[in-house]
């Protein structure tokens, strides 16, 4: 007699279903009300659903019970979601730091430059950050600096401590200052936990180039990722020296592949699969993605390119600048970290900011933003790598405008780019004081909160009642002014009057709610407002927007539509810039000159 599975004791079933996803157990809750029994019943699998409903994964080094992680995961979510801040520290900078930084697993580091106007970097200053289970409630937090020295002259770093405990400092040497400027740069790798030479790098510190004649100071990229180590190197003030891409086994001090390309032609990438990258291509305006398994120091890549929006003649993109926070890596490494959960790095987002001028250079910068999931711009890759053909895509074939979210950045900061972490994204305006705005694409909630049936908020003049009925009515007002019906010469109590019934109020009534300049805009975007708290006001963002054609830098219409969750705080702060990671926001205050960080604020969120 064969034994049914639906006959198996509710122990055995709950075992089954202990080793699939969160998405199969949400398609398992619908087969019968036995296995919707056992699941919402099973704080286990309750978990392994909310930990895919945030894009997040176990961390099973933690030691906490599945119960504690399941509610510090709720605490998390709902902390960004409504702004909800839970401990506040201040740490002044004690020390003249330079223009090197970076921000990662909770550790925050800035450059030292020996003296006050210089942009030298003799050694490096950090601190390392205490997890909100860590601090106390009432207790006042001291957190020291620490210090870690080079023999030579810091370029740039790049950190891998979560996965390996490292740091990889880029130095340089000065050959000969006459005739010309030579120089030599170096990879040093070093143990953050010790201070001492890593213990797994064959080689503590090698050279990348010997010789290097350039003009100008050297520009420097640097990712590590597994065993791969990718250093963009390039010279933005020397006309005649080309950008180099190396990428190194660090642990053997291999190098695998070097990559060049005619100067200023990259300035920036990222890990988009722990063996693939994204490059923007400056001069061609597209995205290059490099498959990194290629063997041999001459071994060439051959890109998948991703068209960007068509320029306008005679601009260019001066300068990208990209970002996936957390980097991917390979199966089955585990994370140094004793926090419970971490965000998926495959579902994370990438921010791309580039600066465009026409030419001649005598026209101003403009700025913008573009966002979009690392597993969007992967699967393109492994669509078209094996593929024969054309490996080139237009920006409306690849899914351009439908998969990215592009922003006017002319008013935000730009400058520091560690401002992703998972599926968030904060920005802050220029020229503070500002509200700080954090945009949360994850998919999942904005489905969600899409076919919620959940009530407006009170007061924001809209006539339908909930969330649904409201993004049914903002796509009728859409499609009205696509008619031209509001430039008609019907009475407005009259519009008011036939309007109402489609779940829509003019956009001059709903504007007048709203007292910040910024949320009048977020109306005329179509923004659906869905929660105010004491804290925040949480937008939708789930119709197409245009970047503004007034940017003059663009030969097409550049429309984006990647909905998102936007947390805009009441309060304003005098920011000059923040940075995000799963836990905190950093809050960073600049002197006099906007130049130098003088101090930063913590914000934990949970």
């Amino acid at each position: 007699m064969s034994l049914q599975l639906l006959g198996l004791p509710a122990e055995l079933l709950h075992r089954c279903l202990y080793f699939l996803d969160g998405y199969s157990l949400l398609n398992c809750r619908r087969i019968n009300r036995l296995f919707n029994t056992i699941i919402k019943q099973s704080t286990a699998l309750q978990y392994a659903i909310e930990l895919f409903a945030a894009c997040a994964e176990d961390n099973p080094s933690c030691a906490l019970s599945v119960s504690e992680k399941l509610q510090r995961l709720h605490r998390r979510q709902d902390a960004w979601h409504r702004f909800i801040r839970h401990k506040f520290i201040s740490v002044d900078v004690q020390h003249i730091p330079s223009g090197i930084y970076d921000f990662t697993g909770g550790v925050y580091i800035l450059g030292e430059a020996p003296q006050g106007m210089s942009r030298f970097t003799s050694g490096l200053k950090y601190i390392c950050l205490p997890s909100l289970d860590e601090l106390e409630d009432d207790k006042e937090v001291q957190i020291p600096w620490h210090s870690m020295e080079t023999k030579d002259a810091i370029v740039d770093l790049g950190m891998a401590i979560q996965e390996h405990d490292l740091i990889a400092v880029v130095t340089q040497r000065t050959v000969s200052s006459d005739p010309s400027y030579t120089r030599d740069i170096f990879i040093e790798f070093i143990q953050f936990s010790t201070g001492k030479p890593h213990p797994l790098a064959s080689k503590p510190m090698f050279t990348v180039y010997h010789n290097v004649e350039a003009l100008g100071h050297a520009s420097i990229g640097i990712e590590i990722v597994g065993d791969l180590l990718v250093l963009l190197l390039t010279f933005p003030f020397s006309p005649t020296t080309d950008d180099r891409l190396f990428v190194y086994n660090w642990k053997t001090a291999t190098r695998t592949i070097v990559h060049t390309a005619h100067p200023n032609t990259y300035t920036s990438f990222t890990f988009i699969s722990p063996t693939a990258l994204v490059m923007p291509n400056n001069r061609l305006a597209t995205l290059e993605l490099f498959d990194l398994t290629a063997i041999g120091a001459r071994a060439t890549l051959i890109p998948v390119r991703l068209n960007l929006p068509a320029l306008r003649l005679r601009c260019r993109i001066i300068r990208a600048a990209c970002r996936g926070e957390p980097n991917p890596a390979p199966a089955g490494l585990n994370h140094r970290s004793d926090q419970p959960f971490h965000d998926r790095a495959e579902d994370a987002l990438i921010v791309f900011n580039f600066l465009i001028q026409q030419q001649p250079r005598a026209h101003g910068l403009i700025a913008v933003s573009c966002v979009v999931h690392r597993s969007t711009l992967l699967d393109w890759f492994e669509r078209r790598r094996y593929a024969d053909g054309e490996l080139e895509l237009f920006w409306e074939d690849w899914g351009g405008p439908r998969g990215t979210r592009w922003f006017d950045a002319n008013f935000v900061v730009t400058r520091w780019v560690t401002t992703t972490c998972g599926q968030r994204f904060a920005v802050v305006k220029e020229d503070g004081p500002s509200r700080i705005s954090v945009m949360d694409f994850n998919p999942y909630r904005v489905r969600r909160i899409m076919a919620d049936d959940k009530a407006l908020p009170e007061g924001v003049e809209i006539p339908a009642k909930t969330v649904r009925e409201a993004i049914r009515g903002r796509e009728k007002r859409r499609a009205f002014a696509a008619d031209g019906i509001f430039d008609s010469d019907m009475d407005m109590d009259e519009m008011d009057a036939d309007y109402e019934q489609y779940g829509f109020a003019l956009y001059e009534e709903e504007e007048g709610v709203w007292d910040e300049e910024e949320d009048q805009e977020r109306v005329r975007m179509d923004m659906v407002p869905i929660e105010k708290t004491e804290e925040a006001t949480v937008w939708l963002n789930c119709l197409p927007t245009s970047l503004p054609e007034d940017l003059e830098v663009f030969a097409i219409p550049v429309e984006s539509s990647l909905p998102y969750v936007e947390t805009v705080t009441k309060r304003r702060v005098r920011f000059d810039a923040v940075l995000i990671d799963g836990e905190r926001i950093i809050g960073m205050y600049m002197d006099e000159l906007h130049d130098r960080v003088r101090k930063v604020d913590i914000l934990y969120m949970g």
